[in-house]
C-alpha cells in the first residue's frame, strides 16, 4: 500500500481492515466505522471518525483518481483494490459517508462454502453436476448478499474441472479475479471527452465474436439482460449472471423488468424460461450471512397459465 493522502486520512487504526482477507466492506455509519466481514457479517469496529476526516477521505480519493466531484463519487480505487462510493454534499445528506468495497485477495472456494455450512452437500453436488452439464446459472440476492463472491467460487470450480473452456467475463466494475488458462475480460466505461461510453451491451456484442465457451456477466442492472438471454439461448451455454433481487420468486421477473427498460412491447417470458436453467439465491439464513438460501431449476414458461415452470431443488441450507 503506497503512501497517499487517502492512507493518511484513514490512519493506522483503519488501514489493517484493508489487509484482512475476511473483511468485505469498510464503511461509515454516521461517525462510526463499520465493517462487513465474510464470517461474521456487519460489525461496529468501535472506531470514531468525524465528518471532516470522512470528507478528507472522499476528496483524497477523487484527487488520486483525477475526478472532479460535486455531491458524490463512485470510483474504482486501485491502490486499495476497492470499489469506492462517497457522498458529502449537504444537499443530499446530513452526514458525509464512504464505503470501500474490497475485491477478494483470497478466493473463497466452493469447498470452503461447504466447510463453513454456507452450502449443503446436496446443493454442492447439484451445482457441480450443473457445471458439467453446462447449465446457465443466475446468482441472485439482495445488496451485499455475496453474489460476486459466490460467482467467483463457481468459476474457480469451472477453472479446475473444465480447464479447456474459454471464458468471457463482462462487468461494470472489475471484481471477478479468477484466473483461467483461456479467458478475456471487459468492463464498461462512462467515456470522456476523447472516448465514447462503453456499455455492457457493447461488451456483450464484442465478446460474442470472440468465441467464448462460457459467458459470465456481473452485475446486470439494465436492458443488457436481453442480450445475455439471447446469447444464452443461441449456443453460449454454461454461463453465469449475477443480479439483484429481493426474493427467489422475483428473480425471473426482475430479468423481465430489466429487458422492458428498453423493449416496452413484446413478450420475453418464454425467452427467459428457455435461457435460464438454474437460479441460486444468496441470503442470510439464521446467523450465517452470504449463504446459499435456495436453488431453483427453471423448466420453461407456461403460456397457458402465464407462469414460469420451476422446481425447488434445495430450499434452505
Amino acid at each position: 500500500m503506497s503512501n497517499s493522502y487517502v492512507k493518511t486520512f484513514l490512519g493506522p487504526n483503519i488501514l489493517p481492515y484493508f489487509d484482512d482477507d475476511d473483511t468485505v466492506e469498510i464503511y461509515t455509519n454516521r461517525n462510526s466505522l463499520w465493517i462487513d466481514s465474510f464470517s461474521k457479517g456487519r460489525l461496529d469496529t468501535g472506531i470514531k471518525i468525524d465528518d471532516q476526516t470522512i470528507e478528507g477521505v472522499i476528496s483524497a480519493v477523487a484527487g488520486e483518481v483525477q475526478v472532479t466531484i460535486e455531491n458524490r463519487l463512485s470510483a474504482n480505487y486501485e491502490p486499495l483494490n476497492c470499489r469506492f462510493q462517497g457522498q458529502f454534499s449537504r444537499n443530499i445528506t446530513d452526514h458525509p459517508s464512504f464505503t470501500f468495497r474490497k475485491r477478494a485477495k483470497k478466493l473463497i472456494t466452493l469447498d470452503m462454502y461447504l466447510e463453513q455450512n454456507r452450502i449443503t452437500q446436496a446443493q454442492y453436488d447439484f451445482l457441480i453436476q450443473a457445471m458439467a452439464e453446462r447449465k446457465n446459472i443466475v446468482i441472485a440476492g439482495g445488496t451485499s448478499s455475496g453474489k460476486t463472491t459466490f460467482a467467483q467460487a463457481i468459476l474457480q470450480e469451472i477453472a479446475i474441472r473444465h480447464p479447456k473452456d474459454r471464458i468471457g467475463i463482462l462487468e461494470d466494475t472489475p471484481e471477478i479475479k479468477v484466473e483461467f488458462n483461456d479467458f478475456f475480460d471487459f468492463h464498461t466505461s462512462k467515456g470522456d471527452h476523447k472516448n465514447p461510453p462503453y456499455t455492457l451491451d457493447d461488451a456483450l456484442f464484442d465478446s460474442l465474436r470472440m468465441t467464448p465457451d462460457r459467458l459470465v456477466v456481473g452485475e446486470v442492472r439494465d436492458s443488457a439482460a436481453y442480450t445475455v438471454m439471447d446469447a444464452w439461448n443461441t449456443g453460449h451455454n454454461g454461463g453465469i449472471l449475477t443480479i439483484h433481487a429481493n426474493s427467489p420468486k422475483l428473480v425471473l421477473r426482475r430479468i423481465h423488468d430489466l429487458i422492458r427498460m428498453r423493449y416496452e412491447k413484446g413478450e420475453f417470458n418464454s425467452m427467459i424460461g428457455d435461457s435460464v436453467d438454474i437460479v441460486v439465491y444468496m441470503a442470510k439464513v439464521g446467523d450465517i450471512s452470504r449463504k446459499v438460501h435456495s436453488i431453483i431449476s427453471v423448466k420453461g414458461y407456461d403460456e397457458t397459465q402465464k407462469k414460469y415452470i420451476t422446481v425447488n431443488e434445495c430450499v434452505e441450507g
